[in-house]
């Protein structure tokens, strides 16, 4: 190989770095041509029964769950009637929100889902409000009320209150009332009409924010009991949380005030 002069080995770096910027001035770097937008996102309203059906069959979708169902449902919407930014979403990794989180049965995945999609559109003090009254409502509802057009498992579907935001609560006393096993189908068309059920909800409210009309309804009056103690400035300030206590602590001390 020829050896290159200091005058040579120059021209040829300055070549090759020429050439570079020549090739970098026609061909657009990633970032000067990505699509940047603001968040969050600007919430556009929408028709909450139409959601709610599309989130009912989003649950049955390839098995994906009741968080991917109410999340897919408000944001593919949107990207339908609206483009960018919501169809940059990738709205199959709420899957991981099914049956309380990869299957732990912890809070619903149907909450979950409407919680991500409210952040989505709201910041951390204007979100929280919305969330609480979707979580607020899920506890206290007799539910589901939803009834798809064709329903997968045709016949009425039982309605039950859980009274926690858990899926394992949620669930378990549903088939516990009912009689119907965990992995029954009948158990599956209950989730999947509680996720468009949720869905609505979720719709509901943010329209309802959209419009300036919002209003928190405030925490059930157990919530406020414990909260009067188990809260800050309030004397026994280590239970965290806003839900309802009773599910599981339904056993106090002889100590505690009734």
């Amino acid at each position: 190989m020829k050896n290159l002069s200091r005058r040579e080995a120059f021209g040829a770096i300055m070549g090759a770095a020429v050439a570079g910027g020549a090739l970098l001035s026609i061909t657009p770097s990633f970032d000067a041509h990505a699509e940047k937008s603001k968040f969050p996102w600007a919430y556009q309203k929408l028709d909450k029964n139409a959601v709610a059906e599309k989130a009912y069959w989003g649950f049955y979708e390839e098995g994906r769950g009741c968080c991917y169902g109410v999340f897919a449902s408000i944001i593919e919407t949107l990207a339908d009637k609206h483009g960018a930014p919501y169809n940059s979403f990738p709205c199959e990794m709420m899957t991981i929100g099914k049956s309380g989180i990869a299957g732990w049965g912890s809070v619903c995945g149907a909450l979950l889902g409407g919680a991500m999609a409210v952040s989505l559109f709201y910041g951390l003090k204007e979100h929280t409000p919305l969330i609480n009254e979707l979580f607020r409502w899920y506890e206290s509802a007799a539910m589901p009320t939803y009834v798809p057009s064709k329903p997968k498992v045709q016949g009425p579907c039982q309605e039950t209150v859980s009274g926690s935001i858990l899926c394992h609560v949620s669930a378990s006393n549903w088939c516990f009332e009912t009689k119907f096993d965990t992995h029954s189908a009948e158990r599956s068309e209950r989730c999947a009409r509680v996720t468009g059920e949720v869905a609505r909800k979720t719709v509901e409210i943010l329209n309802a924010s959209h419009d300036r009309v919002f209003a928190f309804s405030g925490f059930s009056d157990e919530v406020k009991q414990c909260k009067s103690c188990h809260d800050k400035d309030n004397g026994a300030d280590y239970a965290k949380g806003n839900m309802n206590c009773r599910p599981c602590h339904s056993q106090l001390s002889e100590n505690h005030p009734k």
